[in-house]
């Protein structure tokens, strides 16, 4: 079975090395069986509010020695109590699913439903049917007897392919009255755990008993997630629970800290470089690598060509050497983040590697070494100081997933010690992009005409780094049709009923090198009576806001509770010009008049919008810049976040009139 680049299956049996001890090898979780007495719940007031409520939420892990006390076997025991409130708790919980996957073997599951102090309905897993839903299997069953005010109970055991960390996640969007994590290992085998964004005090205690580790923690009043919290991590910022090996008590040894794992992945990543030398020199032969002079150039076409010829498929077979994987035209990813690594290496050029996680999932704890944070690989080039996500299948080198600007990651480089490769590792930060560098140019030069019925508008733009918003890459995968029809409804925005001519993109094939620096151009021209409607004799009024395209607007009736983070930073550089037939005059422009600009705690522009307008005779011109230079503004700032966000909807609402003089 092949496993992740980030699994350390292959230690347990290293780690643990089992000293002798005599060990009562069977699975002891409690809780397998329901209890015997019926839960009861009296609701309050604030409980009234949520459609459901978790009475209780507990999750237990144990690991427990094999038979032959050589690696350990891991369970996992999930037991909740909800209580159903309204009919959308009925329709939202009359239904459970669990979900099935090779790395976990379902035990057992339990569950029943309490309508005012009775049993009114019970099932186990012999009653779950199997189904598939979007292309995963799952375990489901249709509750029955499930009605405002009853209680849904339910109990699963799994045993999992072992690892030796993990999270238990405690927020969702119900709010939980209790959680309660449990943590159970030999006692010879000690565990660090770690608490995440738990607002308030919680019960924690650790103890010994018959030759077991127990580490418990208890949660009071858990809030539901605000779905409402625009520009939330979501599950970054959810109370969780994270635990990883630390010792053996016995032997002295200790768990892996980052410059081990970093080792590992390392070794794995250069497995049988020698071996595969062959094949390497084929496909280097194949990208014609020596005509390439920079390192820049090298790296962007040997990405180029991985990315165009061999896709990504999780399920692709096991492959010895690399010249099956380009026949095939596919393997699965770790093989293909390898080839890459063999590839830099056999082509001179220094990469780290860089091992991080997306920031939604989790923000990257420096302090706390465990596997949970290593999910992604980036490819890092020190020389040219840019990076490359192997991930990105439409986008090329510099251009990586947002989701990892920012964040903290493990660098991963070689070091040579005597004759040995080898490798070191240390914690840094992925640069957040500047804002600078992401700057979106728009350009609306727009003519009323005589007859005062339409804009005939020469639309002009240039977006820079993220800013083009990933159009370059499905300008370059869509059939020319789609991309036709896609970019057209872009262009025209609000004005759906706009004729539409002379529509030009520039720098859109992300597989020529040079446009890789170059920013997305669009040019097109319009002819949009959208904008402009009629006020009575001789007057119309321009809807000169909605040029920029429909913003959002940013209202929240709850206070906020997590900080604000934005994909990347970005500018906005606008002009609009409007010119008018002689003989009229603008009315009302005092409006495009708007100034609102923050700084942030090293007093740098953090983020504003400001508009203001020159008028030359007939001529209208507006200056409109809107910016966001950091990627993330603490709770302190929302309500100002919140007014430039909207300074940029109220902006796409003004109009002005035109009347004859």
């Amino acid at each position: 079975m092949k496993k992740t680049v980030f699994t350390c299956y292959m230690l347990l049996l290293l780690i643990l090395g089992h000293q002798g001890y005599s060990q009562n090898y069977s699975f002891s979780l409690f809780g397998q069986k329901l209890p015997e007495a019926l839960p009861t719940y009296s609701p309050d007031s604030v409980d009234k509010k949520s459609a459901t409520v978790y009475v209780f939420m507990d999750k237990t892990t144990e690991y427990i020695f094999d038979e032959k006390g050589e690696g350990v076997n891991q369970y996992f025991v999930t037991h909740s109590l909800k209580y159903m409130n309204d009919d959308k708790a009925v329709e939202d919980n009359n239904k459970i699913y669990v979900s099935t996957n090779s790395s976990q073997e379902l035990l057992y599951i339990q569950t029943r439903v309490v309508v005012n102090g009775k049993l009114a309905y019970s099932a186990n897993e012999k009653d779950f049917i199997e189904v598939e839903e979007d292309g995963k299997k799952y375990n489901m069953i249709a509750l029955k007897s499930v009605s405002k005010g009853c209680l849904i109970e339910t109990l699963i055991g799994y045993k999992l392919d072992a690892e030796l960390y993990g999270e238990d996640v405690f927020q969702n969007s119900y709010p939980v009255r209790e959680g309660r994590f449990t943590l159970i290992t030999p006692e010879q085998l000690k565990f660090n755990t770690r608490v995440y964004n738990a607002n308030g005090s919680f019960a924690n205690t650790d103890s010994l008993h018959q030759a077991r580790r127990f580490s418990y923690m208890q949660f009071k009043n858990i809030p539901a997630v605000d779905g409402e919290e625009k520009y939330s991590l979501g599950n970054a910022n959810k109370l969780r629970v994270e635990y990883v090996y630390h010792q053996h008590m016995v032997s002295g040894k200790k768990y892996l800290k980052w410059p081990e794992m970093g080792r590992i992945l390392f070794e794995r990543m250069n497995r049988d470089f020698d071996k595969n030398g062959k094949d390497l020199d084929k496909i280097l032969a194949s990208i014609k690598i020596k005509q390439y002079k920079t390192t820049a150039e090298k790296v962007f076409a040997i990405e180029n060509y991985i990315k165009t010829n061999i896709s990504s498929e999780p399920q692709a077979p096991e492959t010895e050497g690399f010249a099956q994987v380009m026949k095939l035209k596919y393997t699965y990813p770790f093989k293909i983040n390898q080839l890459y690594t063999q590839l830099f290496r056999k082509a001179g050029i220094a990469c780290e590697l860089v091992l991080t996680c997306e920031k939604p999932y989790k923000r990257f704890d420096p302090t706390f070494d465990s596997w949970t944070y290593l999910k992604n690989l980036l490819f890092y080039f020190p020389e040219i100081n840019q990076f490359m996500d192997p991930d990105a299948t439409l986008s090329r080198l510099g251009t990586i997933n947002t989701d990892f600007l920012g964040q903290q990651a493990l660098f991963v480089k070689s070091v040579l010690i005597g004759e040995t490769l080898s490798a070191s590792a240390s914690v840094r930060t992925i640069p957040a992009n500047k804002g600078e560098q992401t700057k979106d140019y728009e350009r609306y030069s727009a003519s009323l005409n005589a007859d005062l019925s339409s804009l005939q508008i020469q639309y002009e733009r240039e977006m820079n780094g993220y800013a083009e918003q990933g159009f370059k890459g499905l300008c370059y995968a869509l059939p020319e049709d789609k991309k036709k029809e896609i970019m057209e409804g872009f262009v025209k925005g609000l004005a759906t009923d706009a004729k539409l001519k002379n529509l030009e993109l520039l720098n859109t094939d992300i597989s020529v090198y040079e446009n890789n620096s170059k920013p997305l151009v669009i040019k097109a021209q319009l002819d949009a009576p959208h904008y402009v409607e009629s006020a009575g004799e001789s007057k119309v009024i321009v809807k000169i806001g909605e040029l920029i395209g429909q913003q959002m607007e940013m209202y929240q009736a709850t206070p906020r509770t997590n900080p604000v983070d934005i994909p990347f930073a970005h500018n906005y550089d606008r002009t609009i010009v409007l010119t008018i037939p002689e003989g009229y005059v603008f009315k009302g422009l005092d409006k495009l008049n708007i100034n609102h600009t923050f700084t942030n705690s090293a007093g740098a522009p953090s983020f504003g919008f400001t508009s203001r307008y020159t008028l030359e005779n007939n001529k209208l011109t507006i200056y409109c810049t809107e910016y966001y230079n950091d990627l993330v503004y603490p709770v302190e700032q929302f309500n100002n976040y919140k007014t430039v966000i909207n300074d940029a909807a109220d902006f796409n609402k003004i109009a002005v009139l035109i009347e004859k003089k």
